[in-house]
């Protein structure tokens, strides 16, 4: 029996757990899976350039996974892209849509704060 197609499987088999575990050194702590609590994010750096209300919060929240200016990460989509209403960007921040979660104990005026922020991120880009 020729023994290469098995030594070929197993070196490529070797080779992308390699990448794997180097990829998962090399990403960043903030580019993590969601896991519904808070992102340990400095709010400081979400945006310096902008002071609007929800900013704090969307550091807080939501940058932990979706990047400091809605740039998106690894796992987790951009938010140039999307161009979405106040009310359907309100409705995902509460009910949460694929891998993100749900955030329910924010309060109706935080969310809106949220909601208003990332709709200002889809308008600018």
């Amino acid at each position: 029996m020729d023994k290469k197609p098995i030594i070929f499987f197993f070196t490529l088999l070797l080779l992308a757990l390699i990448l794997v575990v180097v990829y998962q050194i090399r990403m960043a702590p903030g580019e993590m899976q969601p896991t519904g609590q808070p992102a340990q994010t400095q709010t400081a750096g979400v945006n310096p350039h902008q002071q609007e209300p929800g900013v704090e919060l969307y550091g807080k929240y939501c940058a932990g996974c979706h990047g400091k200016i809605g740039e998106g990460t690894t796992y987790n989509p951009s938010l140039y892209d999307k161009k979405h209403s106040l009310e359907e960007i309100t409705s995902i921040i509460r009910s949460g849509r694929n891998n993100m979660p749900p955030f329910p104990k924010l309060s109706d005026q935080q969310v809106a704060l949220i909601a208003k922020f990332v709709q200002s991120l889809q308008s600018a880009h």
